[in-house]
């Protein structure tokens, strides 16, 4: 499971309320089941509530999916996908002869305290999150780790050399100049090619012999 992060948390929330308040807002005598609504605009009101809730579940899958290569650009897009309904929901009031209520149910905008967190706030806590993080220097981090973390592998012998197990290293020397993050693509290539050699290769199956070498063959048997 992906670290529990204050970005997280806070697309976890803006998921959550673009999932559940459509259906809150607009499952009940005001909209959906308005008895003066036409058809066709029950139609469009379940199109927003349906939309939300889809929104809502792909803004959670971006944002706890396992992506240890583009986890950064897996949270981009789920504080984007976590925007848009808050976003359109304040565009919505601009179109002409608009209202966020029917006058016979009263004025204003009651939709505005949840809109307002998901289009603007939440995502931008999770892009200052990771626009600081992105901002930490390498040569920092290695300082920091260079001593005790998980892909180190440290020898007695051969005068105690160390080496890494990390997929990015393409030296396998633990070294800061063995580490190529600009060459994520080749890492990934070469683990998934000494993956590929390791498996065991099933025998091919023997072929079914049909007609008369299926008859011979019983023959001589």
């Amino acid at each position: 499971m992906p670290a529990v992060t204050a970005g997280r948390v806070c697309l976890t929330v803006a998921a959550l309320t673009t999932s559940i308040s459509p259906y809150i807002a607009d499952w009940n005598e005001t909209h959906v089941k308005n008895p003066n609504w036409p058809p066709h605009a029950r139609f469009h009101n379940g199109q927003t509530m349906s939309t939300g809730l889809a929104l809502g579940l792909l803004t959670l899958y971006f944002t706890w999916r396992r992506s240890p290569i583009n986890a950064v650009d897996s949270l981009r897009t789920a504080a984007i996908l976590g925007s848009f309904y808050g976003a359109t929901a304040m565009t919505a009031i601009m179109y002409p002869g608009a209202l966020a209520i029917d006058p016979e149910f009263g004025e204003g905008f009651p939709q505005l305290p949840c809109s307002r967190p998901s289009s603007s706030f939440l995502p931008l806590v999770t892009m200052a999150e990771h626009h600081l993080t992105s901002n930490v220097s390498q040569d920092l981090v290695w300082e920091m780790c260079r001593g005790h973390n998980a892909f180190l592998v440290k020898r007695k012998t051969a005068g105690g050399q160390q080496f890494s197990k990390d997929p990015l290293n393409l030296m396998n020397k633990h070294s800061r100049k063995g580490y190529r993050a600009d060459l994520r693509q080749e890492a990934v290539a070469r683990a998934s090619a000494l993956k590929e050699s390791q498996r065991s290769k099933k025998e091919d199956p023997k072929p079914k012999l049909r007609g008369s070498k299926a008859k011979k063959a019983e023959s001589t048997a």
